[in-house]
């Protein structure tokens, strides 16, 4: 079975547990006052009301989608959606009272179309307004929720994107003090500390560590640092030219 028969399966079960309310509702009410049930046609009833607000939910969606009620345009989609309201109120009484008939007598309701719709107008308009309503608060909720997880998925895929850069930026800065500092480069300099230290040269070979730490850590700094670091460079070099 199909995922997406699956959801239409558990959206119309969705309905008959509206219907199923109701139902227990009036007929608990008489049951409890120990009246007569007329169970066919409160199933009947309820039933075709709520199958045919599961006909009309998906058209009810779509204009919520469409007409979300945001502060920019809140008096525009509002009054759309308040006209929109009583019209599919409208339209569900026409269902009501063309589908009603088919099912046999009623005690409430006339077998023709138009008596039908007159009688169940005023009954079921407020309901309806209701149901309307509460659809496109539902549609909303589920747009604004799944915008919060957009949001959240873009917050984490940035946050990964500036990891990753940072991680890039940390290998390039030890390329460049690989690529600055040679091997022999250093086993030069430090061979050279060690000859000023035998000679007693201490003053020398202390300025020449200096010098050495300052070019170091001015080079793991990075690119901000490359005034500093061609100062730490003349100093070194004018230590080696001393040397």
């Amino acid at each position: 079975m199909s995922s997406k028969l699956i959801r239409w399966l558990a959206y119309l079960a969705g309905w008959a547990v509206f219907a199923l309310f109701f139902i227990s509702q009036d007929t608990g009410r008489l049951l409890y006052q120990g009246q007569t049930v007329q169970w066919h046609g409160y199933l009947v009833v309820w039933l075709t009301t709520a199958f045919a607000w599961a006909l009309l939910t998906p058209f009810v969606w779509w204009l919520a989608g469409r007409f979300p009620l945001e502060r920019k345009n809140w008096w525009r989609s509002g009054g759309l959606h308040l006209a929109s309201s009583v019209c599919f109120a409208v339209i569900e009484a026409v269902l009501f009272a063309g589908i009603t008939p088919l099912f046999g007598l009623m005690p409430w309701f006339p077998r023709k179309f138009a008596a039908t719709f007159l009688a169940v107008l005023p009954i079921d308009f407020h309901l309806n307004v209701i149901i309307y309503w509460s659809v496109v608060g539902i549609q909303h909720g589920v747009s604004y929720y799944r915008k919060f997880v957009e949001r959240e998925s873009l917050a984490a895929q940035l946050e990964l994107h500036a990891t990753q850069l940072e991680s890039q930026l940390t290998q390039a800065r030890l390329s460049a003090l690989k690529m600055q500092l040679h091997p022999h480069f250093l086993f030069n300099t430090l061979n050279a500390i060690v000859v000023l230290v035998r000679q007693h040269r201490v003053d020398e070979a202390d300025g020449m560590l200096t010098n050495l730490s300052e070019l170091l850590r001015q080079t793991l700094a990075g690119p901000t640092a490359t005034g500093r670091q061609s100062s730490a460079y003349e100093k070194f070099g004018s230590c080696r030219t001393r040397y």
